[in-house]
């Protein structure tokens, strides 16, 4: 880091200027930081969008592959995706409507009774 030759200032409130440069500051000020800010948000929304179409890439890429030819045939279950899905989001949706149901009965039980 180096020094530049400029004005330094120590006191933020700028006592020293007149309300009219004191504005001028301030909205000099704002104006800065508020294009550096939007800068950094530029560049963390690029860096996040490049992140998901680099998934999104990979992704593809790995369903071009042929699993038989690698070797994968026996790997998992063949078929019956969805159906396995469906029973187990429909059993697990059921157990926590049930648990739901039992700890709001035990809720009101305890509220009801002095």
């Amino acid at each position: 880091m180096e020094f530049l030759v400029g004005r330094i200032f120590v006191d933020p409130t700028l006592q020293d200027f007149s309300p009219k440069k004191k504005n001028a500051w301030y909205f000099f000020l704002l104006f800065y930081f508020k294009r550096s800010l939007l800068k950094k948000i530029q560049k963390k929304k690029k860096k996040k969008n490049d992140s998901y179409l680099s998934a999104v890439e990979t992704l593809a890429r790995l369903h071009q592959i042929n699993y038989e030819s690698i070797g994968l045939i026996d790997y998992g279950k063949s078929g019956g995706f969805y159906t396995r899905q469906i029973s187990r989001m429909s059993t697990t949706s059921r157990l926590l409507l049930i648990i739901y149901f039992i700890f709001f009965f035990f809720y009101l039980k305890q509220k009801t009774s002095f």
